[in-house]
């Protein structure tokens, strides 16, 4: 009985393309990373958590979600939800000061939240247990899912900023 058996849907494309090996075959050995690159390749089958790319200019900016960088891109993003939690009473007062030190330390939130609503546009995500990449496909899924509601909040923080400014 042979090692490797091909599920008959695949036989009839990968018949004759290669010959495989009866014998043993260990973890490490290249002839089954080699025997899993041609079956994917030839199938277009994926595995649970390959990614889907493609050769558009801009795919040097999509960023995995799990990675190390976005990690701390949400740890940020806890500061700014933070500071915006401290900056929240000051706007019960009615001061010249108040205004004034209010629109300064209100900018750099602003201008985190107007980054992160451009960086969505580029956060790959998770479907079917595959990592989507696609700039077009995770553009599309951001502007059906959440791009509108940050578009919201980006351009209230913005009014808020520019009335405290010219307030002050």
């Amino acid at each position: 009985a042979p090692l490797w058996q091909i599920r008959p849907c695949w036989a009839d494309e990968v018949e004759g393309s290669f010959s495989l090996s009866h014998r043993a075959a260990t973890p490490e050995s290249s002839d089954v990373l080699s025997f899993q690159r041609r079956i994917t390749s030839m199938t277009g089958a994926m595995r649970v958590g390959d990614c889907i790319k493609d050769n558009s200019l801009l795919q040097i900016f999509a960023s995995m979600p799990d990675s190390i960088p976005r990690l701390a891109w949400a740890i940020l993003g806890l500061v700014a939800i933070a500071w915006d939690l401290f900056l929240l009473p000051f706007q019960a007062f009615e001061s010249d000061l108040t205004a004034c030190v209010y629109g300064t330390a209100r900018l750099p939130a602003s201008v985190f939240w107007s980054v992160d609503l451009v960086s969505n546009f580029f956060l790959g995500y998770y479907s079917d247990s595959v990592i989507e990449m696609r700039p077009a496909m995770v553009a599309r899924r951001y502007l059906q899912t959440w791009f509108a509601v940050d578009l919201l909040l980006v351009t209230a923080d913005w009014c808020l900023v520019i009335e405290a400014s010219s307030s002050g």
